[in-house]
């Protein structure tokens, strides 16, 4: 089960990657020239073939301005996508990590996103 959690993540990861690529109008090319990664490995990162390290998503997530949690939309579906919703989604793949069902690049990933959100969060209740 692990491996198609993490196979259905990595092609979602980069679905996202591929419309925050061709929303902001740049090609396989110009991604290749911000991030060093070969236009190949760029097209395999898309369809979910080649897997990103943490420190590669964050390179990618200000090459191509969005925030990092972008890079996670619609990895796991849930009812109304708020604040609080997306610290569920985040303690739900934090509790999966736990259980030793991913890796602890992903676990950073997940806590920094809940983190935003928890912080998001209190910014908005403070307003």
């Amino acid at each position: 089960m692990t491996y198609s959690v993490s196979r259905v993540l990595d092609a979602r990861i980069g679905a996202n990657l591929r419309a925050a690529r061709e929303t902001a109008s740049l090609d396989l090319t110009a991604i290749t020239r911000a991030t060093g990664r070969s236009t190949q490995d760029i097209a395999a990162i898309e369809t979910g073939q080649i897997r990103l390290n943490s420190q590669e998503m964050i390179v990618f997530s200000k090459v191509l301005q969005v925030e990092l949690r972008t890079l996670f939309a619609d990895t796991i579906k849930t009812e109304s996508p708020t604040p609080e919703t997306a610290m569920d989604r985040g303690d739900l793949l934090a509790n999966l990590i736990k259980q030793g069902r991913q890796n602890s690049t992903l676990t950073n990933l997940v806590l920094a996103m809940r983190n935003d959100a928890r912080s998001k969060s209190l910014d908005k209740h403070a307003a």
